[in-house]
């Protein structure tokens, strides 16, 4: 088949949807499709990718503090190049909190193409920040008809499902995200300091200064020293710095990392912790498991993870939250959880969504 994946961030952007959209890329590849995917081109001047059977073409878009990730009228017209020249068997879109979702759809729409249309939202449920937040007041309504053209929803877990059909009113298919095979050859190390991880964008809704009071108050309790590592950066890296160094806690700051050296430092660790208050799905929580690490994450979305024995808790509550940081520190090893990797999850994709009918 042919196919065009459309969203707006592909490596060497980080983040969540740059990592589907590569895993997914080169899963479909390896299966025999020829794979285009349309990006945006924000904040610095990634290129183009030409390699066989997989091509990756970016449109200039706006993305104002990372976010909106508006089309220009460059998207528009590469978009429009490629239904007509490439001729897609499947057109999927990727992440309704970017603005090139709703233009790729009335596109689509515009063309007659909406048989081909996959949607994947990414839905968080609301935005971020003040803006956001109030942008989504606005943005959802609209957004609603829009999407109810589209007969092919997924959804990477029953959790995003129920949001889903709450704020579009569309049901979907679930398939949760998966790990890269790499993470299966990595080894677990015993760090030299008890230490808590946590990987990811460092904002404010990801509540990272919830762990760091959590990993003071465990530090207190169980009398040793314990070592709170982040894996990441964003805006909110210099508070979560200040803190750490106000209530006595060490911080390892190493910022986003590749590929080998992030799996080696999430290795590195003797619990792996997210208390983000939105999550679709979480990959590097799947990640952690995959490598046998404690896991504790914020619930609703962490109940997703419940069957590979994380634990999940409210982390409104501080005392909770210790107390189980405090007993996933003290318990021996874990197995490694048995996580579909993403060679699985695309073969799912290919039978539920793109040969659905």
């Amino acid at each position: 088949m042919r196919i065009l994946l459309v969203g707006h961030a592909y490596p060497p952007y980080a983040g969540g949807l740059s990592h589907v959209l590569y895993n997914v890329s080169l899963r479909l590849v390896s299966m025999g499709h020829e794979v285009t995917v349309l990006g945006l081109r924000y904040g610095g001047n990634a290129p183009n990718i030409e390699l066989p059977r997989l091509r990756v073409i970016r449109a200039v878009g706006i993305a104002p503090r990372d976010s909106y990730f508006a089309p220009t009228h460059d998207f528009i017209i590469k978009f429009t190049k490629l239904v007509r020249e490439f001729d897609p068997d499947v057109i999927h879109i990727h992440n309704v909190g970017s603005l090139i979702t709703p233009t790729a759809v009335i596109l689509s729409r515009f063309f007659n193409n909406m048989d081909r249309v996959v949607l994947t939202p990414h839905h968080h449920e609301e935005g971020s920040r003040i803006d956001t937040k109030a942008m989504w007041m606005l943005y959802k309504p609209v957004l609603r008809r829009i999407l109810r053209v589209i007969n092919r929803v997924h959804t990477v877990s029953q959790f995003e499902r129920l949001l889903v059909l709450r704020d579009f009113g569309i049901d979907s298919v679930v398939i949760p995200n998966g790990v890269s095979e790499d993470v299966y050859d990595v080894k677990r190390e015993d760090p030299d300091l008890p230490t808590v991880t946590y990987a990811g964008r460092v904002e404010e809704y990801k509540r990272v200064d919830l762990a760091v009071r959590a990993v003071a108050k465990a530090q207190e309790f169980l009398g040793v020293k314990i070592r709170f590592k982040v894996i990441g950066d964003g805006p909110a890296i210099g508070g979560i710095k200040r803190l750490a160094r106000e209530l006595g806690v060490e911080l390892m700051h190493t910022g986003f990392l590749p590929r080998v050296d992030y799996l080696r430092e999430l290795a590195n660790s003797t619990v792996f912790i997210n208390l983000s208050k939105y999550e679709a799905f979480s990959i590097v929580t799947a990640e952690a498991l995959a490598l046998g690490l404690p896991v504790v994450i914020a619930r609703p979305w962490g109940r997703v993870f419940s069957a590979f024995g994380a634990y999940v808790i409210n982390p409104d509550n501080l005392s909770e939250t210790v107390n189980t940081l405090v007993k996933a520190l003290s318990e021996p090893p874990s197995i490694r959880a048995k996580i579909p990797t993403w060679s699985e999850v695309v073969k799912e994709y290919v039978s539920k969504l793109y040969c659905a009918k």
